[in-house]
């Protein structure tokens, strides 16, 4: 993944992404297949940078949550099994093991023998991806180790920006933090940074935290995101989620599984 110093989407696109993520977030979907453990991070400042990593501290596509409650915060992402990466994946398990068949048809058993060899590490690949596969991110949700999570984002404020994501990953950063290491003359402090992060998101469960910040995989990737917060009663940020995936999406995916789901946010 490659630093990119502004986004390269028009901002009028942004308009009516943001347009879309305001609609969108009635229809949010009220399942996914499985929640993640929750991970530490702490806030100092005050105040979340909600960004892809990849932008500056000032990117227009990303923003800033004030007034957030200081201390340790959890972090957690609902997967969602999409169908259609599912068949995709069986699809070229099964590919992969017929081709490895072919070889029967050689007459000399070593070579029949050699060339099955050939696929056996593919075919294992293909089917540990296939067992190990948790689903798409569909949100990322934080909270003050004090708090609950958002239960009802119907119930949560919508934040005033969109989060853009160019590098297929977005979080939540401490914002002092934050600033400091996008500061133009540490440019190897961001590269370590960035590489931190880029570990995290490309890892296993494609999520993470950092000691003050968690990013993860975005979904179906690049585009623009809703987040929402919810604060106490002094008007302090307490829990905040951005959604990646909702029902518009889940239900045309879904229309062939009857795979079993577990609420969305609980």
């Amino acid at each position: 993944m490659l630093r990119k110093e502004t986004s390269p989407s028009d901002p009028r696109t942004f308009i009516a992404l943001k347009a879309t993520a305001r609609t969108r977030a009635v229809i949010l979907a009220d399942t996914v297949d499985s929640l993640s453990a929750e991970v530490p991070f702490s806030v100092t400042s005050g105040a979340l940078s909600v960004t892809d990593p990849c932008y500056q501290d000032d990117s227009w596509c990303s923003g800033v949550l004030s007034e957030v409650r200081n201390g340790t915060w959890l972090a957690q992402v609902g997967y969602y099994r999409d169908s259609h990466d599912v068949v995709s994946m069986e699809n070229h398990l099964a590919q992969t093991q017929a081709s490895a068949q072919a070889g029967r048809y050689l007459k000399d058993e070593a070579a029949a023998a050699e060339y099955a060899a050939m696929f056996n590490e593919s075919i294992e690949r293909a089917a540990s991806a296939l067992l190990n596969y948790s689903g798409r991110i569909a949100f990322l949700r934080i909270r003050h180790s004090e708090a609950s999570h958002i239960s009802d984002p119907a119930q949560a404020t919508v934040l005033d920006f969109v989060v853009g994501v160019d590098s297929g990953q977005a979080g939540f950063f401490d914002r002092a933090a934050f600033v400091e290491v996008c500061n133009p003359d540490s440019q190897s402090v961001f590269e370590s940074f960035y590489d931190r992060v880029g570990e995290l998101t490309m890892g296993k469960g494609e999520f993470g935290a950092l000691e003050w910040g968690v990013s993860c995989h975005s979904g179906y990737g690049d585009g623009g995101y809703e987040a929402r917060v919810a604060r106490d009663a002094q008007g302090q940020a307490i829990a905040a989620v951005i959604i990646f995936i909702d029902n518009s999406e889940a239900d045309e995916s879904e229309e062939e599984s009857e795979a079993s789901k577990a609420p969305l946010l609980q």
